[in-house]
């Protein structure tokens, strides 16, 4: 309703990763990648952050 975009990693004991994110955790990441901030770190987040993706 409010045009807010959340993303959320949570990390269970067992170290599995749960993506969670409104509208959704890709679009959101997109989002912050795609700013043009261009710090390198974001690139390794984003493999990061797909590895766990395709893991579940």
């Amino acid at each position: 309703m409010c045009g807010a975009e959340i993303a959320l990693i949570v990390f269970s004991p067992s170290g599995r990763a749960e993506p969670l994110g409104v509208p959704s955790i890709e679009e959101v990441f997109d989002r912050v990648t795609s700013s043009g901030s261009g710090k390198a770190g974001s690139h390794v987040a984003r493999r990061n952050l797909e590895s766990h993706l395709a893991q579940r």
